[in-house]
């Protein structure tokens, strides 16, 4: 993974090439001090992720964001910064950035979240539950017993008793309160 930082403070600038580059199979290719060279370089270079300021010199960091997502350009453009204003997020959002990380976060919380954004793991297919099974949950969520439900849908109760094996089997829970709940979760 190849990156370019682009921030116009020395310090911030070198340790944040130091956790980057700590990282395996991590590496900085260059380091951007204004909006317009982070456009610049990042067409030369072709790094795969930007991390960057909003408070840059001569174009700031959104504006960059916007003219990169315009370019065409393929990497990926992360902010990181001190601004944590809802509309700053607003902004970056419509923008098209694809990722919004704050500055006081620890070295551990900086790396977890980046990786995260940067190689998102796949949501968990949702579980189907068979009609009958959907059915059965209702009726424990309105609060019926295994042999109320029997009665109801005319089967045995060691009938009803499979259905929640099953339900709690496909929604990876131990009890009907947790079925319910997560069965009402998913709706």
């Amino acid at each position: 993974m190849r990156f370019l930082i682009a921030d116009d403070h020395t310090l911030f600038c070198e340790g944040l090439r130091r956790v980057i580059e700590s990282q395996e199979g991590w590496s900085v290719e260059g380091v951007a001090r204004t909006g317009r060279q982070a456009v610049e370089m990042a067409l030369e270079l072709q790094p795969d992720v930007i991390l960057m300021d909003i408070s840059l010199p001569e174009m700031d960091g959104l504006e960059a964001a916007a003219t990169l997502k315009r370019c065409g350009a393929p990497c990926r453009v992360v902010i990181l910064t001190m601004h944590a204003d809802p509309l700053y997020r607003r902004r970056a959002q419509e923008v098209g950035v694809d990722g919004y990380l704050l500055k006081d976060l620890s070295l551990e919380e900086f790396v977890e979240q980046l990786r995260s954004l940067l190689h998102p793991s796949p949501p968990e297919p949702r579980p189907v539950l068979s009609p009958r099974e959907v059915e059965v949950l209702r009726l424990v969520a309105r609060g019926l017993r295994n042999r109320e439900i029997a009665q109801r849908l005319l089967v045995s109760e060691h009938t009803v008793r499979n259905h929640l094996t099953n339900i709690y089997q496909k929604l990876r829970c131990n009890n009907r309160a947790e079925a319910v709940s997560k069965f009402l979760g998913m709706r």
